[in-house]
């Protein structure tokens, strides 16, 4: 279940028009999880740019903030309180590599899943959707770079 997989949704549409952040809690029995209050316009839209940001603390706990662009009006959206011990890539000693993923879904409904009906989703072949990821950056609780230099380098904060 996306719950224990590691999977997060920072943006998601389902369902639609809600604008939240997705952590997978409705597949786990755990209220130390919390998916995303709406934090954009109940429209399907932002209401304009924001900023995202992914705190994960010395314990494990994972918090999701969502701000104006300029940093202002922040607020707790999602969060998933000891997310690393339960999350199948970091859970039972494991030491798994997380993957970045980017995906927009516009395609005709059909998924066996359910995902598709259950997020009440409809293909828009005129979508003027427009999204940006920008200024990507992680850094450690020790302060030193994530990454060694090479191709991901440019990830470090």
């Amino acid at each position: 279940p996306q719950g224990t997989s590691g999977e997060i949704d920072f943006i998601e549409e389902c369902t639609v028009p809600k604008v939240t952040t997705n952590l997978g809690c409705y597949s786990v029995n755990d209220a130390g999880c919390q998916d995303g209050d709406p934090w954009g316009g109940t429209s399907g839209t932002s209401s304009g740019p924001k900023h995202l940001s992914m705190t994960l603390d010395t314990s494990g706990n994972l918090a999701v903030q969502v701000c104006n662009l300029d940093r202002s009006g922040c607020r707790q959206v999602a969060k998933y309180d000891g997310y690393l011990g339960k999350s199948y890539p970091t859970s039972g000693g494991r030491n798994n590599a997380f993957h970045f993923v980017s995906d927009i879904f516009n395609d005709p409904p059909g998924d066996a899943s359910g995902g598709w009906d259950g997020c009440q989703a409809s293909r828009n072949t005129n979508t003027q959707c427009k999204y940006a990821i920008t200024n990507l950056k992680l850094t450690s609780t020790s302060g030193r770079p994530v990454f060694s230099p090479g191709s991901c380098a440019a990830l470090n904060a």
